[in-house]
Formats: structure tokens, C-alpha cells, sequence
């Protein structure tokens, strides 16, 4: 009988360069750099609808790089069987 396998992979797996986490880090960043700034009167580069766009995004690319780093360990561990 002839089977298909037909698995879908997560696209860029690759724990090697973790892009995603670098993205979350910088818009975390920006994010911190907005608050500190307008807690000391200078007042923040970023409103108030881009500052929590910001903390989203951060929140988001943070998420996506924690479940592709898990991905890129399942396949790694289904290699080594």
C-alpha cells in the first residue's frame, strides 16, 4: 500500500538564529525606553496607542520565538529516535 506522508513543518525553524527573540528584545526595549523617559518628565517618543502596539508586538514576537524554539526541539528529538 502506498502512503503519504504529509506532516507540515513549521516554517524557519532554526534555534541557531533567534531572530524572533532578538525582534522582542528590541521592542521591549524601545518599549522601556518610552516609560523611563516619561516617568522622568522628558516625556515619551511613543503615544499612548504605539506605546501598547509596542508591548504587543513585543508580547507577540516573544511567543512566537518560546513556540519555535519548542518546535525545533520536537523535531530534534524525533530525529534522535
Amino acid at each position: 500500500a502506498l502512503t503519504l506522508d504529509l506532516r507540515i513543518e513549521p516554517f524557519a525553524v532554526c534555534p541557531e538564529k533567534p531572530m524572533l527573540l532578538i525582534l522582542a528584545l528590541c521592542l521591549f526595549a524601545l518599549f522601556g525606553t518610552n516609560v523611563a523617559l516619561g516617568s522622568m518628565g522628558m516625556g515619551g517618543f511613543l503615544g499612548d496607542v504605539s506605546e501598547i502596539l509596542f508591548l504587543l508586538a513585543a508580547s507577540i514576537s516573544f511567543v512566537a520565538a518560546i513556540l519555535q524554539r519548542e518546535a525545533a526541539e520536537k523535531i530534534a528529538k524525533e530525529q534522535q529516535r
